[in-house]
């Protein structure tokens, strides 16, 4: 069984037991959380598609630690204008580990 869901904007999709890395949230690490914005729901024989949630739907996940991607450097040029900027941004993250996918 899987499921498609959002998270801070972004859509995953998720199977019980896996351990994906969603956008930074208010939570502590080892705190449990709910997504109940479920788009779609799979197993071997049913297929339940919201419009555009499906209602009733979650997805229950816990906390495993916070973190931060790797730096990425952004470079601006303009030629012959002696003009150059650099800078980096690293964006946070939380890994959660998915639990359970519960229906209706």
């Amino acid at each position: 069984m899987y499921a498609i869901f959002e998270a801070k904007g972004f859509q995953y999709m998720a199977k019980e037991g896996d351990i994906i890395k969603i956008p930074k949230i208010s939570c502590k690490e080892g705190e449990k959380t709910t997504f109940e914005n479920v788009l779609f729901i799979s197993d071997d024989k049913n297929k339940q598609i919201g419009t555009p949630y499906i209602s009733g739907a979650k997805i229950e996940a816990e906390i495993l630690n916070k973190g931060k991607y790797p730096k990425i450097r952004v470079f601006k040029y303009k030629r012959r204008k002696n003009y150059r900027r650099t800078y980096g941004h690293k964006q946070d993250y939380i890994e959660v580990k998915i639990l359970q996918i519960k229906e209706k």
